[in-house]
C-alpha cells in the first residue's frame, strides 16, 4: 500500500515539473525576444532619423544593421517559443484537471490543436489561459481573502492583462497591412515606422506572457506546497 502511495506520488510530481521546466525556459525565451525587438525598435529609429544624412549616414546605418541583425535567431527562437509555450500550457493544464481535481471547460488537447485550427485558433488559446490563470492565480487570491463570499464569480472571464496580451498579439500582422494595402504605403520610411508600431506590439505581448506564466506557475506550485 505504502510502495503504490509512493508511485501515484512520483507520477503526480512529473508533470508538475515538466510544467515548472516549460515554463521558465518560455519566460526566458519571451524575455530574450522582448531584448531583440527593443533593440529592433531602437535601430529602427536610428535608420529613420539618419536616412537623410547621405553617405555618411549609410556608412554608419549599415554597420548598424549588421550588428543588431542575427541572422535566422529570429526563426529559432519563434520555433522554440511556439514549442516552450504549448508543452507548459498543456502540462499546466493536466495538472489542473488531473491532479487538483479542478473541472475544466475544455480537454487538455485543446491546449495544442487549439493554435492550429483557423478561426478557432483565435478564441480557443485565450479561453483555455483565462480558464487556468482563474482556476489558479484567482482561486488563490480569494482564498487569502477574509471574506469567502468573494470568491463566487465567473470562472471563464479573461482577466485584463489576459485580454491585453492576446489582442496585441492577434493584431500583431494588421499595421502592416493597413500600410500595405490600405494606405498603399510601400516606401522604406513607412515599412520602417510600421515595424516599428509591430515591435512594440510584440514586446509588450512577450513582457505580458512572461508575468501570466510566472503567476500561475507560482500558484501551481504553491498549492502543492500547502
Amino acid at each position: 500500500m505504502s510502495e503504490r502511495k509512493n508511485m501515484t506520488t512520483e507520477n503526480a510530481a512529473t508533470p508538475k515539473i515538466d510544467a515548472l521546466l516549460a515554463g521558465r525556459v518560455a519566460q526566458i525565451l519571451f524575455l530574450l525576444l522582448s531584448l531583440l525587438l527593443v533593440i529592433g525598435v531602437l535601430r529602427d529609429s536610428l535608420i529613420l532619423l539618419y536616412s537623410g544624412l547621405g553617405s555618411r549616414g549609410n556608412f554608419f546605418l549599415n554597420g548598424l544593421k549588421r550588428i543588431t541583425t542575427p541572422s535566422g535567431l529570429p526563426i529559432l527562437l519563434s520555433l522554440a517559443l511556439c514549442i516552450t509555450t504549448i508543452l507548459w500550457l498543456y502540462r499546466s493544464h493536466v495538472k489542473m484537471t488531473r491532479m487538483d481535481g479542478k473541472a475544466s471547460r475544455f480537454k487538455s488537447y485543446w491546449t495544442i490543436i487549439g493554435f492550429f485550427i483557423p478561426i478557432v485558433n483565435l478564441f480557443r488559446p485565450i479561453q483555455v489561459v483565462s480558464e487556468l490563470w482563474n482556476a489558479n492565480v484567482k482561486d488563490q487570491s480569494h482564498k487569502n481573502e477574509s471574506n469567502p463570499t468573494n470568491a463566487t464569480g465567473d470562472k471563464s472571464a479573461a482577466p485584463a492583462i489576459i485580454i491585453i496580451w492576446w489582442v496585441l498579439l492577434v493584431l500583431y500582422p494588421v499595421p502592416r497591412l493597413i500600410t500595405s494595402t490600405i494606405f498603399r504605403m510601400d516606401t522604406s520610411s513607412e515599412a520602417i515606422g510600421t515595424g516599428i508600431v509591430q515591435s512594440i506590439m510584440l514586446c509588450i505581448s512577450a513582457l505580458l506572457a512572461t508575468v501570466i506564466i510566472e503567476r500561475i506557475t507560482f500558484t501551481q506550485n504553491l498549492e502543492n506546497e500547502i
